[in-house]
């Protein structure tokens, strides 16, 4: 299959019309910006030698956007609409990624390869690929290059998968846990069918995952890799408390899970300033309340209860009676809570200088007189009596 694609560029400064431009060269008149699009001829066969490439598909309003900030000169994103070609594919919605440098470009060979041995799982786990096409030199229209208009040597076009989770207005962790249940299955599936397909992400997050309907798309496969997943599948129980990833054996789809919250509940929850474990949250939610850190009582038994009814709707989604349980529970617990007595703590006792038996100068009221025992003496004696018997053997020696 051949590509023809229309690329748009502009032609003029694009800062001739800012306030900046005008102070900074007055009277001068600006060039005008006027849009200006080069057909440029793309191939899946680098070896064909034929002018102009078949015609079967043109993209059209295909805008050069760079993926970030930290994207280099050789990356290049377009997007665009197929508006002639086969029905497949006419009218799809495109991202074509392109590469000037060698190394870009081979970086773009390996992405394609990794969609054409996943086959299979494009448009259901993985985005669906066109194929890799090198631009033919001969095939370009009007001109061989248009000034201001970087043309790619080689593109790898993928079908719109959908917008990416990243794009959510507040992408935290905690988001994520609140998306639909069959969205996080489909999560989970599909990595599970990435490895099992023996493939390693490398690169999964937020970004790498589109929203198409009801299905995730997995995106972003230029840093995919060979991988023979080491994982324990009887762990992987929708509604059990999260394993350790040690026992579980694969790091990737441990992240996944815990990062989605697509299987697993997690075991441990922060609420009211400390962390407790789900059992204890949803067995006893009258101690987690107790033992609140700076709140009020009506606000950590009410925070309690807020966690136990959203921790069931979202990883436990199908079990109804048990939220309709805790709902139906909830105003007599808290009421109980709130009108149950407590313990006073006693008060702080501050000593005092008549506690000490002091004066205020802290002297003390009476002088401390030191009488002699009986067994003082008795020493006094024994060392006299020493002294004497040294002074007697000396005299004694010295007659000698």
């Amino acid at each position: 299959m051949d590509f023809v694609l229309g690329f748009n560029t502009y032609v003029g400064d694009p800062n001739a019309h800012t306030p900046a431009f005008r102070l900074s060269r007055p009277g001068q008149r600006p060039r005008r910006r006027v849009p200006r699009r080069q057909w440029v001829g793309f191939t899946s066969d680098p070896q064909s030698t034929g002018p102009i490439p078949t015609m079967l598909c043109v993209g059209i309003e295909i805008d050069r956007r760079g993926v970030d900030l930290d994207t280099p000169s050789s990356s290049l994103l377009y997007r665009g609409i197929i508006t002639t070609g086969p029905e497949d594919v006419l009218g799809l919605q495109v991202w074509i990624k392109g590469g000037c440098t060698p190394g870009r470009i081979a970086r773009l060979k390996h992405e394609s390869s990794v969609y054409d041995s996943l086959h299979a799982l494009q448009g259901v786990s993985v985005a669906r690929s066109l194929g890799l096409f090198y631009r033919k030199r001969d095939a370009s229209y009007p001109d061989y290059t248009v000034p201001g208009c970087n043309i790619p040597d080689a593109i790898l076009i993928l079908v719109h998968a959908g917008r990416t989770l990243d794009a959510m207005e507040h992408p935290t962790r905690s988001a994520f846990h609140h998306l639909r249940w069959s969205f996080r299955e489909g999560i989970s599936d599909a990595i599970l069918a990435l490895h099992n397909s023996g493939y390693q992400h490398n690169r999964i997050s937020p970004a790498a995952v589109a929203r198409r309907g009801k299905r995730a798309i997995l995106i972003e496969l230029g840093h995919v890799t060979e991988h023979q997943c080491a994982r324990d599948n009887t762990l992987v129980v929708p509604g059990t408390y999260t394993p350790s990833e040690v026992d579980f054996g694969c790091n990737e789809v441990f992240d996944v899970l815990t990062m989605f919250g697509a299987v697993w509940a997690p075991s441990v929850v922060e609420i009211c300033g400390r962390y407790w474990s789900a059992r204890t949250l949803l067995c006893d939610p009258v101690l987690v309340a107790d033992e609140a850190v700076g709140m009020s009582d009506r606000e950590a038994i009410t925070a309690v209860f807020d966690e136990i009814e959203d921790y069931l709707r979202c990883f436990y989604p199908w079990d109804k009676d048990s939220l309709n349980e805790v709902k139906g529970r909830r105003a007599d617990v808290i009421e109980r809570f709130l009108c149950a007595p407590r313990i006073a703590e006693p008060e702080a006792q501050i000593i005092t200088a008549t506690d000490l038996d002091v004066d205020r100068d802290m002297a003390p009221k009476a002088e401390v007189v030191w009488r002699p025992r009986w067994w003082t003496a008795s020493l006094s004696v024994a060392l006299f009596g020493c002294a004497l018997g040294v002074v007697f053997i000396r005299q004694s020696q010295m007659s000698r």
